[in-house]
């Protein structure tokens, strides 16, 4: 797949940014458009283990992100890394992406 029907593909499921990437010492979040959750279907799918907000949500890095990834898979997208931004907090209570505080 050319990269500019990659970038055509990920924009028409939501994803024209940097997928942010927030962790800490102890664990990691993924923050995702929920406009592209409910185009791939998985929105019911993510587990309690994730922050859900009304515009977005932050995937725990284990579970929630392989399901999106595996969606993506589904579409014919693999993520690399240049499609994400990654922020690191000495503190994991200083980390907005956490749902348990």
């Amino acid at each position: 797949m050319k990269d500019s029907q990659r970038k055509a593909m990920m924009a028409n499921l939501g994803l024209r940014n940097k997928i942010k990437h927030s962790h800490d010492p102890s664990h990691g979040y993924y923050k995702v458009p929920n406009s592209t959750l409910d185009k791939l279907g998985i929105r019911g799918k993510i587990t309690q283990y994730s922050k859900k907000g009304k515009e977005s949500t932050h995937l725990e890095e284990d579970q929630d992100m392989t399901t999106f990834t595996k969606a993506l898979a589904l579409k014919g997208i693999k993520l690399t890394e240049r499609d994400f931004q990654d922020k690191y907090y000495d503190d994991p209570n200083k980390n907005p992406a956490r749902p348990f505080r």
